[in-house]
């Protein structure tokens, strides 16, 4: 055993891990790859980032697989994976982001409590993450999106669960929005 590595057993994880250098050019193992590191352990954790580095540059994801990186798996729940999603998600037109905008709000509900966002217009930090913080910007530049995700946030404030967060989310948008003159 390698120091530092965890000992696998021979599973698909191994697999993955093992030929990790050679998926770089699939944009499909990605995901998959994601989900084999050890995100207890540092030299991993190091790897993973470098590797999705050139993920980035060499074959980068699409869309729906920037929606499964957002989900509530562990291993999607690092500010570097999550921001490597909405990082995919920023180059996709408007018109493909609408067709997920409800995917992407109740990918809210898994998004790091602690992690705050910054204003795209203010570059002051708020209290929603990330993620929201993406959707209101892209959403305060297009009001059909503003509308959309309006509409999907005013839903989930009942959400016993999820509730709270959505109503900081819904405040936020409402302010930004009060702010934006569409033309």
């Amino acid at each position: 055993i390698v120091p530092g590595m965890i000992n696998r057993s021979h599973t698909w994880t191994d697999l993955l891990w093992r030929f990790r250098f050679s998926l770089v050019d699939n944009r499909r193992a990605l995901t998959k790859f994601l989900l084999a590191v050890d995100w207890t352990v540092e030299s991993e954790v190091v790897q993973a980032a470098e590797l999705l580095e050139q993920w980035r540059k060499r074959s980068p994801i699409e869309v729906t697989d920037a929606l499964k990186l957002l989900g509530k798996q562990v291993a999607y729940q690092t500010n570097l994976v999550r921001a490597y999603a909405i990082d995919t998600l920023a180059a996709a037109p408007d018109e493909e982001l609408s067709l997920y905008l409800l995917q992407l709000v109740q990918a809210l509900k898994f998004e790091n409590i602690q992690e705050t966002g910054v204003n795209q217009v203010s570059s002051i930090p708020t209290r929603v993450s990330s993620l929201a913080s993406f959707l209101i910007g892209r959403a305060a530049k297009n009001i059909q999106l503003a509308n959309y995700l309006y509409w999907y946030l005013k839903v989930e404030l009942q959400d016993p669960t999820h509730g709270a967060r959505y109503r900081e989310i819904f405040s936020e948008l409402q302010d930004r929005l009060s702010k934006t003159a569409f033309s």
